[in-house]
């Protein structure tokens, strides 16, 4: 199991590596996870294979996906997961989660806001009740996938400052070299080698 890290809470458990090919991850993931399902038979346990679920992070546009398996059962590979509250999504662009808390405050709001006018209107202690309510759904966890919606947010705003990238009718949309070489300088402004993926 080198090299892998297995996080744990409660009755969630993680199993964590980082590799260049299908192949080295297959070669890691796959005995360690038997490791794990035997322990937990030994111990009289069971683990629900059914519901064992994976998600590769990465930015790369195309890659062979592994095959893993736990007793016997092929692990499906997903295009996002849960993982406590936190939505990982495989580009990790956090987008479905910002999606996702943003709908749950917006309820939230929703539904403390009907509340008001049955308890004398909204008061400043109401409305600070409200607003902290609202807060603490939008930033749990912030530190982990906010600074990944930021550089979505920069990217997407240089992508603006250039309409061959996405404009069909503009006149230069099929000069497929310029277009790369407008990817290639965004990319180096932004500080990284690939820019994400909206797939």
């Amino acid at each position: 199991m080198s090299g892998v890290q297995l996080i744990g809470f409660a009755d969630d458990l993680a199993v964590v590596e980082m590799a260049v090919t299908e192949q080295q991850l297959e070669d890691a993931i796959n005995p360690t996870l038997t490791v794990i399902d035997n322990w937990m038979r030994s111990r009289g346990l069971e683990l629900s294979h059914q519901k064992t679920e994976t998600v590769i992070l990465s930015r790369r546009r195309a890659f062979v996906p592994p095959r893993l398996t736990i007793g016997g059962h092929l692990i499906p590979l997903q295009n996002e997961i849960k993982y406590f509250v936190v939505i990982l999504d495989k580009r990790l662009t956090f987008t479905a989660h910002a999606v996702n808390v943003a709908t749950k405050a917006a309820r939230s709001a929703a539904a403390l806001s009907r509340l008001m006018p049955n308890i004398s209107g909204p008061a400043q202690w109401k409305r600070r009740l409200l607003t902290s309510v609202v807060e603490s759904q939008l930033l749990y966890a912030a530190p982990v996938w906010i600074p990944a919606i930021v550089e979505m947010a920069k990217l997407i705003e240089m992508v603006r400052g250039f309409p061959v990238l996405y404009d069909t009718s503009y006149e230069d949309y099929m000069r497929s070299k310029l277009k790369d070489d407008l990817w290639d300088k965004i990319a180096k402004e932004i500080n990284t080698s690939e820019i994400p993926s909206g797939e």
